[in-house]
């Protein structure tokens, strides 16, 4: 028990009234050491072994085996709002695009009549923070007048510039490595030669769906452009600029 001088009847009640002489000193700081010796023991004996979630709620697991929780996880829910539009009220946590680039609102506002991503209120508030930013699709230049695409030329925009044209062939997922919902986009820039064109083979097991009573798996013209998308498993839907039969 701690000695004072002093009364203070709000935090430790009456005090000895007179200066504390050598023992009572002594005794104040033997009981202060004690107490902080038994913190101190207390800590080293009882340390965080690990942490558990049990149906959303993190547990701490003590090495004495003792455990605290539940402690509720905040989690993130985000409310996709869908393109921007000008003169709407946002809301923290609403999920807008625009451009190549997906936003999370940060700061309730009603939108402008512009977009602007630096928007905010003239008080350090910025409206929103880039989610994602979603790259645009890389193009490639193919100069042969044979090519096999692989699964490193999926979500390419490919142009074709060989003068006489360029035969495409698909091959199946075993060797080309696809994957579900690949695709590629073909551009026909065979610099303007009356024998030049696309043309889209497939290896089998891969195969190419549309319209063959009505085109041909060609383009039909210089600067038309084509889409190949694998749907399933060597499945490809093809389409774009056909060239009639």
């Amino acid at each position: 028990m701690i000695t004072y001088r002093t009364d203070d009847l709000s935090k430790w009640g009456f005090g000895k009234g007179s200066d504390l002489d050598a023992v009572e000193i002594d005794l104040n700081f033997w009981d202060l050491d004690l107490r902080v010796a038994t913190l101190e023991a207390s800590a080293l004996g009882k340390q965080i072994d690990f942490f558990f979630d049990v149906n959303g709620s993190l547990y701490v697991q003590y090495t004495d085996h003792t455990v605290d929780g539940p402690f509720p996880i905040p989690v993130f829910v985000p409310n996709w709002r869908g393109l921007w539009t000008p003169d709407t009220l946002y809301f923290f946590n609403d999920v807008i695009y625009y451009g190549a680039k997906i936003y999370l609102v940060v700061f309730d506002h009603t939108s402008a009549s512009t977009f602007d991503p630096g928007a905010n209120d003239g008080n350090a508030h910025n409206f929103y923070q880039i989610f994602i930013n979603v790259p645009p699709i890389p193009t490639k230049e193919v100069t042969a007048a044979t090519y096999t695409p692989t699964i490193a030329d999926a979500n390419y925009y490919i142009r074709f510039t060989n003068p006489t044209g360029c035969v495409i062939t698909i091959d199946s997922v075993a060797i080309a490595g696809w994957t579900v919902d690949s695709e590629m986009q073909f551009r026909d820039a065979s610099l303007e030669s009356p024998s030049g064109g696309l043309s889209v083979i497939a290896a089998s097991p891969a195969t190419l769906y549309y319209d063959s009573a009505q085109f041909l798996a060609e383009s039909s013209h210089l600067g038309s452009t084509l889409f190949l998308k694998m749907w399933d498993t060597d499945q490809w839907d093809l389409g774009g600029g056909l060239k009639l039969q």
